[in-house]
């Protein structure tokens, strides 16, 4: 979107489908149901969905593209919730009027950007290859508003927002316009005198795939005109009158796009055998996964000149919901695509201090060989909306590469996106070339704390550690132990605008960017005993509560009944419906841990005895509690193997369970290679067992 040269006189090659559709009314909250659409399938299930739920965008899925990137445009990007924000669980996006000391030409002869905009999109976090995507929105109308919905290559460098190096440019990467209109003035502007550029209309509807073609010059690089693979379609009314549904149906041989359900366009990569060799590179282009963007341009190359109101008119862009969808044919080809694609491992928010030429890649991995990681940072959470010098305000690439270690020390204290990228070794995809292997890219954040670093006491409130300005603690109340991460919600001080107008990124801080100094709070266990730390984290995450006289008793054995506790409260100490008839005969009500024992067995986590004995204060054995730990986790596939310990041979008794807990390297075994099945659990390891559960393989209940 945004990328096309002038295209003059193309737009009268385009064929129109002449699509005079029911439309959907507007609502204000969610649309039922889903679009139904007749391109020959209607087993779609529901994938992924965007509600807007919330009061913000989703962290986790969005980031936001910022500045003023392409096409000779009238509009800068911004992150201020002026122009971007969740209202009444829609996505909206408004134009407004830039300020006056900060409107500018990009370069001489150039649109004055005057207006500001926004643009979010999908990149490094969520995908889309196989299936339907479908957008819910309301366009707007006038003069050379230009929003889309499209999606764009996963691996593209964001316009060297990172190191083009580590990705396929435009076109190769691909393109595919899911929704374009160009808008033309309103009645109002239009009775006044505004006249429409050359192709603007508020009822035309583009749909457009952009891809590499190394023989394309007649149409500029292959993908600019839609002479071939384009299209238009035309409806009877505006289409800021209503609601509708826009989508893109994806298989291997073709791609289709829908309005309102209906199919108006296909383009199929073996349908034309004269022209196979360009369906041939459309289909390398735009076969890989894609992510998404929604944005609202003013104006541009091809958009041309935009009215002198779109402020004033309340021009915007909504968004009621988007679903990802797929037939089990498209799920099965999406899962064989992504079969052949590395997946890129350990990929975690980075901490640092000032200062610091910090290895920022050693240790993500990829999981297959042939793979080459590569790194990029960019200061996108540091933008700033106002106020930067000659009015221009953008996002700068400040680490090229993993090499560059002057430029991470160099860094000044903030926040960043951190990009990282799998590539074929040796390989070059930058520039224009067909795509052949496939590619990963995954984002995260890196911040750069103060050259003093982050101090605090263990088990104090993490709201006693002094964080530099602009920084907050999600959950001031969560106490610092080692081995424990926290939510930490930034907010760039240095923006001029309001700080209740501004972005907020949320990074996750590792317990080890803290110098925490320990006390135990047990009379028993001090520093430097084997799993000290787990004990203090166990203790912090209120897992365990030592004896009351303060003892811990670490190499003491856990009992059945304290093992029901711990994974209990490891669950959140959830509420438990007291049965009317007791399923164990040697443990009542009224008795220590009664209703954890009974949480555990109405959650399939402990079966008792075939006597029908529970057995609590009995030593629970390390086979047992490794299949209560697995139990817990929802009892998940487990990789084929031979026998995990020397002692624990295929057949044995919870064989399977302790191959998961070594697996996911919850369990480490004794240094003769032995597990000691039938030995007893001692509190000390139960609580190392149970960190590196939560901590380091992410499990939680029912999940594992």
């Amino acid at each position: 979107m945004g990328r096309r040269a002038f295209l003059g006189a193309a737009a009268t090659g385009a064929a129109s489908a002449g699509l005079i559709g029911t439309v959907l009314q507007p609502v204000a909250a969610h649309a039922a149901g889903s679009a139904t659409d007749d391109s020959g399938s209607s087993d779609f299930r529901l994938v992924w969905e965007e509600q807007f739920e919330g009061g913000r965008l989703d962290p986790e899925v969005w980031e936001y593209e910022l500045g003023n990137i392409r096409g000779n445009s009238a509009q800068h990007y911004s992150s201020s919730s002026d122009n971007v924000r969740v209202e009444n669980g829609q996505l909206v996006i408004t134009a407004t009027d830039r300020p006056a000391q900060d409107r500018f030409q990009p370069w001489p002869g150039a649109r004055q950007v005057r207006y500001n905009s926004a643009s979010v999109r999908t990149h490094g976090r969520r995908d889309f290859l196989y299936g339907k995507i479908e957008v819910r929105g309301r366009l707007p109308r006038g003069k050379g508003a230009f929003p889309a919905f499209w999606t764009l290559g996963h691996d593209f460098p964001l316009d060297n927002r990172i190191n083009p190096a580590q990705g396929h440019t435009w076109p190769s990467c691909g393109e595919i316009d899911i929704m374009e209109i160009i808008g033309a003035p309103t009645a109002r502007r239009a009775a006044e005198g505004e006249q429409p550029s050359y192709g603007q209309s508020n009822r035309v509807l583009w749909g457009t795939p952009h891809f590499y073609y190394a023989k394309g010059n007649e149409e500029g690089n292959g993908t600019y005109l839609p002479y071939r693979y384009g299209t238009t379609t035309e409806i009877a009314e505006d289409f800021a009158e209503a609601y509708h549904v826009f989508g893109i149906n994806r298989s291997p041989g073709k791609i289709e796009w829908t309005l309102d359900g209906r199919v108006y366009w296909s383009v199929g990569y073996s349908d034309d055998p004269a022209d196979q060799p360009r369906r041939d590179a459309a289909q390398a282009g735009l076969n890989r996964p894609h992510y998404l963007q929604i944005n609202l341009a003013l104006g541009g190359d091809w958009a041309g000149d935009v009215s002198d109101h779109l402020a004033e008119d309340g021009t915007r862009l909504e968004v009621d919901w988007i679903r990802f969808s797929q037939t089990p044919q498209q799920a099965a080809q999406d899962a064989a695509y992504r079969s052949r694609m590395p997946v890129l491992q350990n990929v975690r928010d980075i901490a640092i201090r000032q200062g610091e030429a910090a290895d920022l890649i050693a240790a993500v991995t990829v999981d297959r060989p042939g793979y080459d990681v590569q790194l990029s940072v960019n200061d996108t959470p540091m933008f700033v909306n106002t106020g930067a010098p000659g009015g221009r305000n953008e996002v700068h690439l400040r680490v090229r590469d993993e090499n560059d270690a002057a430029a991470i020390a160099a860094l000044p204290e903030g926040v960043y996106s951190l990009y990282y990228t799998a590539i074929p070794k040796g390989a070059t995809i930058t520039g224009a070339r067909v795509p052949t292997a496939p590619t990963a890219r995954a984002r995260a954040f890196l911040t750069v704390l103060p050259a003093a670093g982050l101090s605090g006491q263990h088990g104090a409130a993490v709201s006693s550690v002094a964080l530099p300005a602009g920084h907050r603690f999600r959950d001031g109340s969560q106490m610092l132990a080692d081995g424990s991460s926290y939510l930490v919600d930034f907010v760039n001080p240095h923006d001029p605008i309001p700080e209740a107008k501004r972005l907020v990124h949320t990074y996750r801080l590792s317990s080890s960017a803290i110098s925490i100094a320990t006390k135990s709070p047990f009379a028993d266990i001090k520093e430097g005993h084997e799993h000290f730390e787990a004990v203090l984290w166990a203790y912090s995450a209120g897992i365990t509560k030592g004896y009351p006289d303060g003892t811990y008793r670490p190499l003491s054995p856990v009992n059945r009944d304290a093992m029901a506790a711990f994974l209990h409260r490891m669950a959140g100490s959830p509420a438990v419906s007291l049965p009317s008839t007791e399923p164990f005969t040697d443990i009542k009500r009224g008795d220590q841990h009664y209703e954890a024992v009974i949480w555990a067995y109405q959650n399939g986590i402990t079966t008792g005895y075939p006597d029908g004995s529970y057995r609590p204060t009995q030593p629970i054995a390390r086979n047992a509690m490794a299949a209560f730990l697995y139990r817990y986790a929802g009892s998940p596939a487990v990789s084929a193997s031979g026998a995990p310990f020397v002692d624990v041979p295929a057949g044995s008794a919870f064989t399977r369970e302790i191959a998961w807990l070594k697996q996911r390297g919850i369990t480490k075994g004794w240094p003769d290679g032995t597990y000691r099945p039938y030995g007893p659990m001692n509190r000390d390891a139960t609580a190392a067992f149970i960190q590196r559960a939560v901590v380091e393989a992410g499990v939680t209940f029912g999940r594992g």
